[in-house]
């Protein structure tokens, strides 16, 4: 099983719903430094003394703040803050990687896609999310996409949500991998924001940095896996120059709102 080197910050925010609108856009303003955090190693393991297989998640939470939720699956849950930090792991039964299901936000069915979101109470809007790719069948971490929420000032003193994420994932080492943001335009033609193409790591993995962008509906975020290939060719080379040729490995597509 391939263990991910990488810990992947997700962050969201905490305001108070009940303040004035001077105290809001002063919220909002605090906002630009995220308080709360959400964590991963992408790693999967057996838990302790049981046949689930677990994965944790843990990060910062906001001073005076009790409690986190977690929501997994549209399930939540609730873990303690202590001293500015938290932690939760997710349970996965043994049948998870038996029943190889069809999942219509998954590239096939030997993938499972999980979603968790991790906020504060009454803020479930601000929250940081983790979208995780498992392939089943290797029992291991394919691919984290992570989105944040956090309000960027405008110079006409007016906030606006800005979007931000990040992700990494396994990937063979000989292949190369394309990350591609698209949203609709004002006439709601989807248009790529965002269009990267990077060698995979020497370890085994990929990893895209921090982009922002405006939260806008319909934004769809594409992981292209694919390695390059030379067919073979039976006419000797002075007759017959042989093009390599893209031999996909690998396409997943979400749509993030």
């Amino acid at each position: 099983m391939k263990t991910l080197i990488y810990i992947i910050p997700v962050l969201a925010m905490v305001g108070c719903a009940s303040h004035s609108k001077d105290e809001q856009t002063a919220d909002k303003a605090a906002h630009n430094k995220p308080v709360v955090t959400i964590e991963t190693s992408g790693d999967l393991y057996f838990e302790e003394g049981g046949s689930n297989i677990q994965m944790d998640f843990f990060g910062s939470c906001a001073p005076g703040k009790d409690m986190i939720y977690i929501e997994v699956d549209n399930k939540q849950a609730a873990t303690q803050c202590k001293n500015g930090r938290y932690r939760y792991s997710m349970n996965l039964p043994k049948s998870f990687f038996k029943k190889i299901l069809k999942d219509k936000r998954s590239p096939s069915s030997q993938y499972a896609l999980k979603e968790i979101k991790a906020y504060h109470g009454n803020h479930k809007k601000l929250n940081a999310t983790s979208y995780i790719l498992i392939d089943r069948k290797k029992k291991e971490v394919k691919s984290v996409i992570n989105k944040q929420v956090k309000y960027e000032r405008l110079p006409t003193g007016d906030y606006q949500p800005v979007t931000q994420y990040n992700a990494f994932g396994a990937c063979s080492t000989d292949a190369s991998v394309t990350i591609d943001i698209s949203a609709p335009d004002r006439f709601g033609h989807s248009v790529s924001k965002y269009d990267e193409t990077k060698p995979c790591q020497a370890s085994g993995f990929y990893f895209l940095t921090q982009i922002d962008g405006f939260a806008k509906k319909g934004t769809r975020f594409n992981v292209f896996e694919t390695k390059t290939v030379v067919p073979s060719s039976r006419q000797p080379a002075s007759t017959k120059k042989v093009r390599p040729k893209l031999k996909p490995l690998f396409d997943w597509s979400l749509p993030i709102n």
